[in-house]
């Protein structure tokens, strides 16, 4: 893990995440962890994983963010609030089944969001969210 303070913001990076350019995984301000959004990708970040399955894109996405949690000393227990964006709303069962496996407990505020594409034509799902910093 890395971390750059700028200002009153620390940008927490995670090797976990795959190999390539920094990008902020976590903002860590004013006592609150800033998720940024996370796609099905395998380490090397540009493969999609579970092309086609909204489940399995839900649990990478989901399996990504715990991770960064964990590299912020955070869990999964500490998220507040995420929204979900997906490709088809009709489809929002499946995300919902694995935010139960990865998020057991509940008490996260959500929001979905249907939208009509994300960066690469074969991603399904992307989330983003707030948690309480440890």
């Amino acid at each position: 893990m890395s971390e750059t303070v700028v200002g009153n913001k620390t940008i927490i990076n995670s090797p976990r995440q795959g190999d390539g350019p920094e990008v902020a995984r976590i903002v860590k301000a004013g006592g609150l962890l800033f998720v940024m959004g996370h796609v099905s990708v395998d380490e090397t970040r540009v493969n999609v994983v579970g092309k086609g399955d909204m489940k399995a894109q839900a649990e990478r996405v989901f399996e990504r963010i715990k991770i960064a949690l964990e590299d912020a000393g955070a869990t999964v227990d500490d998220m507040v609030q995420m929204t979900s964006y997906v490709k088809d709303y009709s489809r929002m069962n499946e995300v919902q089944e694995a935010r139960k496996k990865y998020f057991p407990n509940g008490g996260v505020a959500g929001t979905g969001v249907e939208i009509s594409a994300l960066v690469d034509p074969e991603m399904l799902i992307e989330v983003q969210g707030i948690a309480i910093a440890p």
